[in-house]
């Protein structure tokens, strides 16, 4: 079942849990892969190297030739991809927290840990550092920034919008309440967070005065929105038993 589908250049990063009694298991075993994308240069995905890292893993982002990985109760595991064929675990963050989402803006790295959001200096791989945290008032479950706004889904906390231009004192900006729980989130910019929304499916918000946001328009998803990804206008829908499912988003309102 897919979960989370991030989509760089030419290719797509992928985490891939196995299946236990058709469910996606948060303590199974899991890999970092690269796979070459058939949706962009019209050949079928091809594995081209893996690291196990033998954690509850739950979501991965890439920058440069560097993989962070959100592994649960374990926290962030640090990756050097910069083979693909041999991925390297270079360094952990443990945090207190589950750590269930996670982005990376340069060395600093921005994870949904359950209890609210975490800033992490991974400047050095080996040793990252805390430089900040916000509780939140659900269950951080994904997190995505754009210039020096985090943009937090907190299930049933819904969206939570944080200036983090200042990890050490991290502001809430406002929030957003949704209908279902909120799982995954993505921007393109203010005017356009991506919201999976659990069984709710996928909502679009209009954040550009985080104090009131407003929706722009939803689709609702046959499965449970668990993560989602946007190129263009095109939504890319993690929808649990569903599957991938794939969205014209270019008009929200329709």
């Amino acid at each position: 079942l897919p979960h989370i589908i991030r989509l760089f250049s030419n290719f797509v990063q992928i985490f891939i849990s196995p299946l236990q009694g058709g469910q996606v298991g948060p303590r199974h075993m899991s890999h970092v892969v690269l796979a070459y994308a058939s949706v962009l240069c019209g050949a079928y995905p091809a594995l081209v190297g893996s690291n196990d890292p033998v954690q509850d893993s739950n979501s991965v982002y890439c920058v440069g030739s560097t993989a962070y990985l959100a592994t649960g109760s374990t926290g962030v595991m640090v990756f050097d991809v910069s083979n693909p064929a041999a991925p390297v675990h270079v360094g952990t963050y443990d945090t207190p927290g589950t750590a269930f989402g996670v982005y990376a803006v340069g060395q600093t790295v921005y994870v949904a840990d359950g209890r609210g959001l975490l800033v992490v200096d991974a400047t050095t791989s080996s040793s990252p550092v805390l430089v900040g945290s916000y509780t939140t008032p659900g269950t951080a479950r994904s997190v995505c920034v754009i210039s020096s706004t985090a943009y937090v889904a907190d299930s049933n906390g819904g969206l939570v919008m944080l200036d983090v231009t200042a990890p050490a004192s991290i502001q809430l900006l406002g929030t957003y309440s949704t209908p279902g729980s909120a799982q995954g989130v993505f921007a393109t910019g203010p005017s356009s967070v991506y919201i999976a929304d659990g069984t709710s499916g996928l909502h679009i918000v209009d954040a550009t005065t985080p104090s009131s946001a407003v929706l722009l328009g939803s689709y609702d998803t046959t499965g449970n929105a668990r993560g989602v990804f946007v190129v263009g206008t095109t939504a890319y829908i993690a929808d649990d038993a569903s599957g991938l499912v794939v969205v014209d988003a270019s008009t929200p309102a329709s």
